[in-house]
């Protein structure tokens, strides 16, 4: 233990070098990046897969430039080394950093695996290159590699999804020898985000006739679909498929969702319902409500929302406060209002310019120039909107 062999202090670092990549601990990865060297563990022979992991640590950490600089200076690469680097540049978007890595992987001589497939289709969707995309479609199929990997698959109909392109994404989904959720949630999805509602909800009906149940995210895409529609029966009828498998209990994001597709639906009682069947009332779902009653003209009720969620201990954020001072200039309710500023100088959020507008507009709907040419004087940045919030007064 004392003596390690170059083999046993590589698996170390190895195992140290996942730890930081999980823990996004960049500091501690250059450290041990920086005893690895010392060590001359890189130059052993076998040390291909510690030289990947440290690859890997950089690209998942967001350096995808540290990554390239490790990967120029191994001495022999393979595809898991330009895997993990196109991996990281596709995860942050870097689309054309990845195809370039792949241009100079290609010129090694190295063949794409399923791995490096996946992260170029990745790359495709981020930057909408649906030219492209149809390239690695083919090299995918030429390949065969559809029919035996479900990862792959559902990889390709995302990046379809992603550049906008339904029909190519239906097509390249009913190609698939398999699906699954994920398989199924993308394409529904996909047709939600492009507002063709019908189609994202028949998806749900074949994606049950196929055995498949659906899950939180299959439910959060229909029910945005419903308010493509404004179905609220078809929303009615989910609500209670979510509350038989008992999601309510661990899924905020989906009790927000419900409750913005009764919102839209001008259920807003419904939506009201909602929140209070939730076990854990959060920040984000007091704000759904609160501004489904602003957008309502319900401006007497958001407020009472808005205090509502004080009482109850729930503490307002930047959101919340936004739309209680839009309520407040609404219906003239000064005194409100500057109880409300008071709050916001305390927690100071003053500063934020969003705020700042938002106060100037509802001391000037008040009448109140003096308190809203005070804040826009406090203000530290001037924009074009805090102007025109007090011109518009």
């Amino acid at each position: 233990m004392r003596k390690p062999s170059v083999q046993a202090e590589a698996a170390s670092f190895i195992m140290s070098l996942k730890t930081c990549t999980f823990e996004r601990d960049l500091s501690r990865g250059d450290y041990f990046h920086a005893l690895i060297l010392r060590r001359g563990c890189l130059g052993a022979s076998g040390s291909s897969y510690l030289a990947n992991t440290l690859i890997s640590m950089y690209a998942k950490c967001g350096l995808p430039s540290r990554a390239w600089r490790s990967l120029e200076e191994m001495p022999a690469r393979d595809v898991v080394s330009w895997s993990a680097l196109i991996s990281g540049y596709a995860h942050l978007g870097h689309g054309h950093d990845a195809f370039r890595c792949l241009n100079g992987m290609q010129e090694e001589g190295l063949l794409p695996n399923a791995v490096t497939f996946c992260s170029i289709l990745k790359a495709c969707g981020s930057i909408r290159a649906v030219d492209k995309g149809e390239e690695v479609h083919n090299e995918i199929a030429q390949q065969g590699l559809l029919q035996h990997n479900l990862v792959l698959g559902n990889a390709l109909v995302d990046m379809y999804v992603k550049c906008g392109s339904l029909p190519k994404a239906y097509h390249a989904f009913k190609e698939l020898g398999i699906h699954d959720a994920v398989s199924w949630n993308t394409l529904i999805a996909g047709f939600a985000h492009q507002g063709q509602g019908y189609d994202a909800l028949t998806c749900v009906e074949r994606m049950q006739c196929e055995g498949l149940f659906p899950n939180a995210v299959t439910f959060i895409c229909a029910l945005k679909a419903c308010v493509n529609v404004c179905s609220i029966s078809a929303g009615a009828q989910i609500h209670l498929k979510i509350s038989s498998q008992g999601l309510f209990d661990s899924d905020v994001i989906l009790g927000n969702a419900l409750m913005d597709m009764y919102v839209n639906c001008g259920a807003l009682l419904e939506a009201e319902r909602v929140l209070k069947s939730l076990n854990a009332q959060k920040t984000s779902s007091w704000n759904v409500l609160i501004s489904g009653y602003i957008h309502q003209n319900k401006d007497y009720d958001a407020l009472n929302c808005f205090k509502g969620m004080q009482i109850g201990g729930v503490p307002p954020d930047v959101v919340t406060y936004l739309g209680a001072l839009k309520a407040c200039g609404s219906i003239n309710a000064v005194d409100e209002g500057k109880h409300i500023h008071n709050e916001i100088s305390i927690k100071g959020f003053t500063k934020d310019v969003h705020i700042a507008t938002a106060l100037i507009y509802m001391y000037a709907k008040c009448g109140a120039f003096m308190r809203a040419w005070q804040v826009l004087e406090e203000l530290c940045i001037w924009d074009v909107a805090s102007w025109n919030a007090l011109i518009a007064g």
